[in-house]
């Protein structure tokens, strides 16, 4: 993975692991998917989001949904509170 993203995005690249225990992914419109609130990445001001990839122990369908320039969402196929011990690698530019 990191040679893919090195050749695409030069050596600036770069990776922080960040914990994400205890995030609430929730039914915010009833009768459609479920969702966390954006997460705020632990990455430099100024910096952005390339890609976020969880870190082992998920199930249930959690996936990341969306990034913007330093936040990301995750979605999953009910509602869930993500137990102690799941972290993101979160890829930065």
């Amino acid at each position: 993975m990191n040679s893919c993203f090195t050749k695409q995005y030069g050596k600036s690249l770069k990776s922080v692991i960040m914990s994400i225990s205890g995030i609430k992914i929730k039914n915010s419109d009833p009768g459609f998917e479920y969702y966390s609130d954006p997460i705020e990445a632990n990455i430099p001001e100024g910096t952005t989001i390339v890609a976020v990839i969880l870190c082992g122990g998920f199930s249930a369908g959690v996936v990341v949904s969306s990034t913007n320039k330093n936040d990301f969402t995750l979605s999953c196929n009910n509602s869930v509170v993500l137990p102690a011990n799941r972290s993101a690698r979160i890829w930065y530019i």
